[in-house]
């Protein structure tokens, strides 16, 4: 199934989707009536520390490969989201913290 840039631009707008996140794939199972929606986060990305509140924090490492959460449905279809769970070095606190997708 081809992913146009438009229709990915459609739910990353629906779910409302800030930057540095984005919708990179989506997944969809008609038989098993359940939408799978896939972010990512830009290379490079700089997160607030979840603690502090502290800005421009680079990446320490990925602590989920394949965080999952259940979102409300989209029409009559279970709706997945999935994202790659980064943690941060705060250059403030100095704690490794998870961000908040």
């Amino acid at each position: 199934m081809l992913h146009t840039q438009e229709d990915l631009d459609m739910f990353q707008e629906a779910l409302d989707i800030k930057d540095p996140w984005f919708v990179s794939y989506k997944e969809f199972n008609k038989e098993q009536e359940q939408l799978h929606i896939y972010l990512n986060f830009k290379r490079g990305a700089k997160f607030t520390c979840p603690h502090c509140g502290a800005a421009h924090n680079p990446v320490h490492d990925i602590v989920d490969k394949d965080r999952t959460w259940r979102h409300l449905n989209f029409f009559q279809y279970e709706t997945i989201i999935h994202a790659r769970l980064p943690r941060i070095i705060c250059n403030s606190c100095h704690k490794i913290r998870s961000v908040h997708v």
